[in-house]
């Protein structure tokens, strides 16, 4: 995103969203990137008066299918939030594999994907493997725009 910034023809003003806690009279008069989930702009009770411009994924979200990604515009931007659940260092391995298995069952449950699509989250269930996989790659991708952007004030590699 920091390198869609640098496109700009005009000034952006940057604000992190938090489940409501960005106000539209906040933004009167100034062009505004915001960075939230296509989903948390549809849980909002009050109307934003907001122009999507972009998905920062590899394919257009499905609450949001006019709006094209940012890499269809010729920006090669693909970012987003994922979550995982990390076991405590040391957890014996069967307890580690009941914990995997049990939790990628239900992550994978239609009933259970069924209503998180409806609320606007795409679930992709990787293993214990996998998902460390993606920590690393995500990490190596983003890191150098961080630093770059002066976002790295502790723990510079």
């Amino acid at each position: 995103m920091f390198k869609l910034y640098n496109f700009a023809a005009y000034q952006l003003a940057w604000f992190a969203v938090i489940l409501g806690a960005a106000h539209g009279h906040a933004w009167a008069g100034t062009a505004v990137a915001l960075l939230v989930t296509v989903a948390h702009l549809w849980m909002r009770r009050e109307p934003l008066e907001l122009k999507l411009v972009g998905v920062a994924a590899t394919e257009r979200h499905f609450m949001a299918p006019d709006v094209p990604t940012f890499r269809e515009q010729g920006f090669d931007v693909v970012v987003g939030s994922w979550r995982c659940i990390i076991a405590p260092k040391g957890i014996p391995a069967d307890r580690l594999a009941f914990l995997e298995s049990n939790i990628l069952a239900t992550l994978k449950d239609p009933e259970f994907l069924a209503s998180a699509k409806k609320a606007g989250f795409i679930i992709q269930p990787l293993d214990s493997k996998a998902t460390y996989k993606r920590w690393k790659d995500d990490d190596a991708a983003l890191y150098p725009i961080l630093l770059e952007a002066g976002l790295v004030k502790a723990r510079q590699k």
